[in-house]
């Protein structure tokens, strides 16, 4: 609740909580005001100047102002960039759709060029689109869940109830199954669906306390489940939890991560795609140096990769295993490492905010992060562009400045010089036919399998640099010839 008083009129006061009150000193009652604000007031301010008086409010909705003793109010903030975004979605089908959930703003999609509302008022919050079905999608109003089966033409009540916007919902890496962190007949637990929504059934008893935080499903083995839980009693506790019978049995994998479980909760839980064993959480809080940990045996050890982290809570992390790197979501924004790296580096051209999601979608390459008050951002990450077609060079070609292709790339003729760096899509092959020649001159080729059919020519010079992701290979076929003593062939593995 915030209370301000006019600083040349005692009478002038005004109150606001979820609705806003004038003082009305004749009656001595709070009088209702405002009816064309949005809820939930997060400040006043009264300026006075030359005999005029303006009252200032920020609420969930926006900024507003009133000169004449807040009877009527115009909005600042109109055009702004501001949503306060819980959740994001990303279209597998449909990859430049995604749906998002907002604070007090409800639901909104965005077809790729416009955005609409969901007709879901409230705070919206978590959401999901099936992977499989376009039409399906899932969102939180408040503490329910509610879902579409026609694109968000009309969206249903589920019954379930979550106890709040921004749990987990997660689905099944192959199938059409839902999964839900949800209170039900009294007990935290995970619930799912099998039919797009319309019934649910519970994976497993659940507990009488302890909130479900976070949750992941390994798309490698989907028996392999995490999730996280937190107590709150005398102290805080979190636990992390495993199961590889998708939930008929739970182990406890909180050991050897010391003091932060009775310090915050869990935000995030994210299992590598390829590997069940191999997960990384993050913790909120504020913990100095106790916010990020991976571990590669399935939780029997962890280790602390928070490194040079700030001393702000991490929200998010997510593994992109394209070019090998982890994201994560910070109060202050979003930051990348490499993996097995030693060091984060904040993302550049972001605002100073906190960034509270992040998605990526593996057709476009576009890393997207939400925030609470500055709307969804999204970038491209190198290599996820490729659309499966050739360029072919046919005569001799030098790159003397970093390039990325979004093709296969064939040499047909003469010499490609490669004087910078060429970074390839993750799926492409580069193919060095007969009678061409590929040159690394001091530069770099990064990802991309490498062939050298016979009679072709691979020649590493001046410290050239061919560095191959784990799924890459160089193949050089009886006849081709390769020379690498003036360069370095770098394998980038887990």
């Amino acid at each position: 609740h915030e209370l301000e008083i006019s600083p040349i009129n005692s009478d002038s006061i005004f109150l606001g909580g979820v609705r806003q009150y004038r003082y009305n000193p004749s009656t001595t009652n709070l009088d209702a005001i405002g009816s064309n604000l949005h809820s939930d007031l997060r400040d006043f301010h009264i300026s006075s100047s030359g005999g005029n008086t303006t009252i200032y409010q920020g609420n969930d909705g926006g900024f507003y102002s009133s000169i004449d003793n807040g009877n009527t109010w115009t909005n600042l903030t109109i055009g702004l960039q501001g949503a306060l975004f819980y959740g994001i979605a990303i279209s597998e089908t449909s990859p430049n759709a995604y749906l998002g959930g907002v604070g007090d703003c409800g639901t909104h999609f965005n077809n790729g060029t416009s955005w609409s509302h969901m007709c879901i008022g409230g705070d919206g919050g978590t959401c999901l689109i099936n992977h499989t079905n376009n039409n399906n999608m899932f969102a939180m109003q408040n503490s329910s869940v509610r879902y579409t089966t026609n694109g968000g033409g009309i969206w249903n009540p589920t019954g379930e109830s979550v106890h709040a916007y921004n749990k987990p919902l997660i689905q099944h890496p192959t199938l059409n199954k839902i999964y839900l962190a949800a209170i039900y007949d009294w007990k935290f637990t995970i619930r799912y669906t099998t039919d797009y929504g319309a019934s649910w059934n519970s994976l497993m008893t659940g507990w009488s306390t302890g909130t479900i935080f976070a949750m992941d499903i390994s798309e490698s083995n989907p028996s392999t489940m995490y999730i996280s839980r937190t107590e709150y009693s005398s102290i805080l506790s979190t636990s992390v939890q495993k199961t590889t019978n998708e939930g008929s049995t739970w182990i406890d994998i909180t050991s050897n991560l010391g003091s932060i479980v009775n310090e915050a909760h869990v935000t995030n839980i994210e299992v590598h795609p390829t590997d069940p064993d191999n997960v990384w959480i993050c913790f909120g809080g504020v913990s100095d140096g106790n916010k990020v940990y991976h571990s590669t045996n399935g939780g029997t050890s962890w280790s602390n990769i928070s490194y040079n982290l700030e001393n702000v809570p991490v929200m998010d992390i997510l593994y992109d295993h394209g070019n090998h790197q982890i994201y994560i979501a910070t109060d202050i924004g979003p930051y990348y490492m490499d993996y097995n790296g030693t060091s984060w580096a904040k993302m550049g051209e972001f605002p100073q905010t906190i960034t509270s999601t992040l998605a990526l979608s593996e057709t476009t390459g576009k890393l997207f992060a939400a925030t609470w008050g500055r709307g969804l951002w999204e970038t491209e990450i190198p290599g996820h562009c490729f659309n499966g077609s050739n360029k072919n060079i046919w005569v001799n070609t030098t790159y003397t400045e970093n390039k990325e292709l979004c093709q296969n790339l064939v040499l047909y003729a003469g010499t490609l010089t490669v004087e910078a760096t060429l970074t390839m899509p993750f799926d492409a092959t580069i193919t060095v036919r007969s009678g061409t020649t590929l040159t690394v001159d001091g530069g770099t080729i990064l990802n991309a399998d490498i062939i050298v059919e016979s009679g072709g020519t691979l020649i590493l010079d001046n410290g050239g640099i061919i560095e191959l992701i784990e799924d890459d290979d160089l193949n050089a076929n009886s006849g081709a010839q390769v020379q690498i003593d003036q360069g370095e062939v770098r394998l980038s593995t887990e």
